[in-house]
């Protein structure tokens, strides 16, 4: 993922990537929330995180267990969301996946 954008309009809020692709890049919308008072009273504070390639470690939710680590071949971006969760992305096998890294 070349360029990550959280793009603010007056209805929505969008996660946006786009991907080196020759001869055009791809634009990609991966997640999209209301933003709006009438459909979420608090405003959304969010934000973007880059994460390097190689090993990251998530927690294991389910189990409570040893967490889990993620080999990232090429980085990732990660949602975070102030004083509440993070959602990384990140991009392999020619999609791409998400995951909760923090609550």
């Amino acid at each position: 993922m070349d360029v990550a954008v959280l793009q603010h309009s007056k209805n929505e809020i969008r996660f946006v990537v786009a991907l080196d692709r020759n001869p055009i890049p791809e634009v990609l919308e991966l997640e999209r929330w209301p933003n709006s008072v009438a459909e979420r009273p608090e405003p959304l504070q969010k934000f973007l995180t880059r994460t390097a390639a190689g090993p990251i470690d998530i927690p294991n939710w389910d189990t409570g267990e040893r967490d889990t680590t993620l080999q990232l071949a090429h980085g990732g971006v990660a949602i975070g969301v102030w004083e509440k969760a993070s959602d990384l992305y990140y991009f392999t096998n020619g999609h791409f996946h998400s995951v909760t890294t923090s609550d």
